[in-house]
C-alpha cells in the first residue's frame, strides 16, 4: 500500500506542476510572484486549482473507459 500512497502523491504534485506550467505561458501570470496583489494571486490559485481537477476528472475518465467500467 505503500507504493500506491507514494504514487498517488507523486501523480498530484506533478499535476499540479503542469497546471502552473500551463499558466505560466499567460503574460497575466508569468512573473506572479514579483509583483504580489491578492486579486491576482487568488485568482492564480483557484485556476492552479481547477486546471488541477480538469486533469484528475479527465485521467479518471480516461481510466474508465479504458477499463470498461461505465
Amino acid at each position: 500500500m505503500e507504493i500506491q500512497d507514494s504514487l498517488v502523491y507523486v501523480s498530484m504534485i506533478i499535476t499540479v506542476g503542469i497546471s502552473m506550467i500551463i499558466l505560466s505561458y499567460s503574460e497575466k501570470f508569468k512573473n506572479i510572484f514579483s509583483v504580489l496583489k491578492i486579486k491576482n494571486l487568488l485568482l492564480y490559485f483557484m485556476l492552479v486549482f481547477s486546471i488541477t481537477l480538469f486533469q484528475w476528472a479527465f485521467g479518471g475518465a480516461v481510466f474508465f473507459l479504458y477499463n470498461k467500467i461505465y
